[in-house]
C-alpha cells in the first residue's frame, strides 16, 4: 500500500471528528488497513509536518482545513487554492518571461 492510498485512509477516517487518540487510529487503521502500525505512525507524523493534521496535544490529533481541503476538495477547489496560495510567484516568473522575452526582440 502506498503513502497516498494510507494519509486518505488517515484523512477518511479523521474527517468529521472533532479529534482522535492518535494511538488508537493507529491500531484500528494497521488492522482495517492490513499494515504495520508504525507505517501508520509514519504517515501521520508525515502529514503533521504538511500541516494537514494537527496534534492537539500529546495524543490527540485532528484534520486541519488545509488537510480537509487537500484530500475532499475538487480539481477546481483545488487549483484556485493554489492560484490564491501563489499569485505573487506566478506573476514574478511571468513579468520576467516577458521582460526576457522583449529584450531578446529588442536586441535582435
Amino acid at each position: 500500500m502506498d503513502r497516498d492510498q494510507i494519509r486518505s485512509a488517515i484523512a477518511s477516517d479523521l474527517r468529521g471528528k472533532a479529534y482522535m487518540d492518535r494511538y488508537d487510529q493507529k491500531r484500528a487503521l494497521a488492522e482495517k488497513l492490513g499494515i504495520s502500525e508504525d507505517d501508520i505512525l509514519n504517515q501521520v507524523h508525515q502529514m503533521m509536518d504538511l500541516g494537514h493534521v494537527i496534534s492537539l496535544n500529546d495524543y490527540e490529533i485532528r484534520l486541519s482545513i488545509d488537510g480537509e481541503r487537500f484530500y475532499f476538495s475538487g480539481k477546481t477547489e483545488k487549483t484556485s487554492e493554489f492560484f490564491k496560495k501563489n499569485w505573487p510567484h506566478i506573476t514574478s516568473n511571468v513579468i520576467a518571461i516577458l521582460a526576457l522575452l522583449i529584450s531578446i526582440l529588442l536586441k535582435g
